[in-house]
């Protein structure tokens, strides 16, 4: 049987209470966060901060949501980068 699913980047100014509500209320089986409450970088959304990803996920059917990251050319690291496991690119052509 075949899901169905939506992303937030049709909705990416809805807080993570109306996105959970509306994709019961549409008969959703799955979202995939690409953006929420109007901020497309996920590291700056409280709660899918590492202290509060868990409870935020908390009661869902396993596989309801997913994510997308990118990657992004800056003069400056992003807050957070330090953290992020940077691949070489020396193999890449």
């Amino acid at each position: 049987m075949m899901k169905l699913g939506f992303t937030t980047l049709g909705c990416p100014d809805w807080p993570y209470a109306t996105i959970l509500a509306g994709a019961q209320e549409y008969g959703f089986d799955g979202f995939e966060i690409r953006g929420m409450m109007g901020e497309m970088d996920l590291l700056k959304v409280p709660e899918l901060q590492p202290g509060r990803r868990a409870a935020t996920l908390e009661g869902l059917p396993a596989r309801s949501v997913g994510g997308v990251s990118a990657v992004r050319a800056a003069d400056a690291p992003a807050p957070g980068a330090s953290r992020l496991k940077r691949p070489s690119c020396d193999s890449v052509s």
